[in-house]
């Protein structure tokens, strides 16, 4: 972890810019960067869950040639799920990984990090970064809006015609979350 932060320091030193970052790579140290420092903030952006599972299991085909092959960061306790099928190993993946940033957060205060939703990002790029700056303005931190376009961009979502797919997902939500224990939100499912 030293050599992580020594990593962060030196690029933000070196740019001397506010360093960004996909969070993926901290998911699992969300609360030891927010006691490290008051100046790491974070920005979570939350698919559908039935969208985020689909994403990685044609991930897992299109980087491994199958639905077996694990594909992105493995959370605490995975090697239990290595028996389950496929679509419940991602389903207590996308769980897992969902609950501990959830759980972080409610221990770092809420003038440290934003939600933003995935398809509602999509749909109004501008609002979120408006949202973004609210985040930032009370750290002394300003992102210009040019950047970001008022259009909206394609959301990936699964096919129409894929209901048995959904189905499978939505069961194996269900299966998975009773054996670990967690209860995802009815947002979980819904598309901005």
């Amino acid at each position: 972890r030293e050599g992580f932060l020594e990593d962060l320091a030196s690029l933000e030193s070196e740019l001397g810019l506010p360093l960004a970052m996909k969070g993926m790579i901290a998911n699992f140290d969300i609360g030891f960067l927010a006691d490290v420092s008051p100046r790491f903030l974070f920005v979570n952006i939350q698919r559908s869950l039935t969208d985020t599972i689909a994403s990685i299991l044609r991930s897992r085909v299109a980087y491994a040639g199958n639905e077996d092959a694990w594909w992105s960061f493995k959370p605490p306790g995975y090697q239990e799920w290595m028996n389950w099928s496929p679509v419940e190993q991602v389903a207590a993946q996308v769980l897992t990984t969902r609950k501990h940033i959830e759980d972080a957060f409610r221990s770092i205060g809420n003038n440290r990090y934003i939600n933003i939703n995935y398809e509602r990002f999509c749909e109004a790029p501008a609002e979120a970064a408006r949202s973004l700056r609210t985040l930032l303005a009370p750290h002394g931190l300003v992102i210009p809006l040019e950047p970001f376009r008022e259009r909206p961009y394609d959301i990936r979502r699964l096919p129409e015609d894929s209901a048995a797919q959904t189905r499978s997902i939505e069961q194996a939500i269900s299966i998975v979350g009773d054996r670990l224990g967690i209860e995802p939100k009815a947002d979980d499912f819904q598309h901005a």
